[in-house]
C-alpha cells in the first residue's frame, strides 16, 4: 500500500516550480485511473490554467528593464547634474553659494550618488525621500543659489515623476497589476494535493494499480529530491523553463 502522508506535502514553491510540477503530474495521469482520479486531475488542470492566465497578466503589466531603463538613465542624469553642480559650488569657500551648496550636500547627498545604483524601485524610493526632505526643509532656495537657478531641481523632479509612472508607482495602473499570484499558487497546490490523495486512494483499492500509481506520483518524488537539495544548498539549478504559455496536458 502507498502511504498517503508521503505524498500529502507539495514539495515545491513559487509560480514556475508549482506550474512545472503540475504539468509533470498531468503528463503522467494513468489512462486506466478511476473517475475520482480523473476528476481531481481535471480540477488541478483548471487551477494551473487559471494561474497561467494571472501570471501572463502580471508579466504584461509589471515594469521591465526595457521600458524602465531609459527613464532610469534620465533620472540618473538629472541627479548627477544636481550633485555635480553642488560639488562645484561647494569649492567656493566662505561664500553664500559655497555655504548653500555644502548645506544641501550634507542633507541630500550624505553618501554621494550611491543610491543611483540601487534597483529601480529602491532608487525611486530613495529619490522620493530626498525630494520630500528638500520640500520639508525648504531647501529649494539654497539649491537655486548654489547651482545658479531652479533648472537642476526642476529636471530632477520632472524625471522623478516620469520614473514613478514607468514603475507604476505614482500613476494608477491597470487593476490587473494587483493580481496576487500567491493565491493562485496556493489554489494550485491545493489542487495538486487533492489529486495526489486520489491517486494514493486508487492505488490502495487494488494492488494491481500500484505500479501505475507510483509512476504517476514520480514527479512528486523528483520535486522532493530537488527541494531537499536546494534546502541543503547543493542545488543551484535555475527554475524550470515554464512560462505562462507552456502547454498544459489535457486530461479526458
Amino acid at each position: 500500500m502507498l502511504n498517503s502522508e508521503q505524498y500529502f506535502g507539495v514539495p515545491t514553491s513559487g509560480v514556475s516550480r508549482t506550474v512545472a510540477l503540475s504539468i509533470s503530474l498531468l503528463s503522467a495521469v494513468p489512462l486506466q485511473a478511476s473517475p475520482p482520479v480523473i476528476n481531481a486531475a481535471q480540477a488541478m488542470r483548471s487551477s494551473v490554467v487559471a494561474l497561467q492566465k494571472d501570471w501572463a497578466a502580471r508579466l504584461s503589466k509589471d515594469p521591465n528593464d526595457t521600458t524602465v531603463r531609459p527613464v532610469d538613465r534620465k533620472a540618473d542624469s538629472a541627479w548627477r547634474g544636481l550633485h555635480i553642480g553642488l560639488q562645484s559650488a561647494a569649492t567656493l569657500e566662505n561664500t553664500p553659494r559655497g555655504d548653500a551648496a555644502n548645506t544641501v550636500l550634507q542633507r541630500i547627498f550624505p553618501d554621494g550618488r550611491t543610491f543611483l545604483a540601487l534597483a529601480f524601485k529602491d532608487q525611486w524610493a530613495e529619490a522620493e525621500r530626498r525630494l520630500q526632505l528638500i520640500e520639508a526643509e525648504e531647501l529649494e532656495e539654497l539649491i537655486a543659489l548654489a547651482v545658479g537657478g531652479p533648472d537642476h531641481l526642476e529636471a530632477v523632479r520632472s524625471t522623478h515623476e516620469a520614473y514613478g509612472k514607468a514603475l507604476n508607482i505614482t500613476e494608477a495602473a491597470d487593476p490587473q497589476i494587483d493580481i496576487d499570484l500567491a493565491e493562485g499558487v496556493q489554489a494550485l497546490r491545493a489542487g495538486i494535493r487533492g489529486y495526489l490523495l486520489q491517486v494514493v486512494a486508487w492505488a490502495n483499492q487494488d494492488p494491481a494499480n500500484t505500479v501505475a500509481a507510483t509512476n504517476a506520483l514520480a514527479p512528486v518524488a523528483d520535486a522532493r529530491d530537488e527541494w531537499n537539495r536546494r534546502r541543503a544548498g547543493g542545488n543551484t539549478a535555475p527554475p524550470p523553463a515554464v512560462t505562462p504559455t507552456t502547454p498544459i496536458p489535457v486530461v479526458s
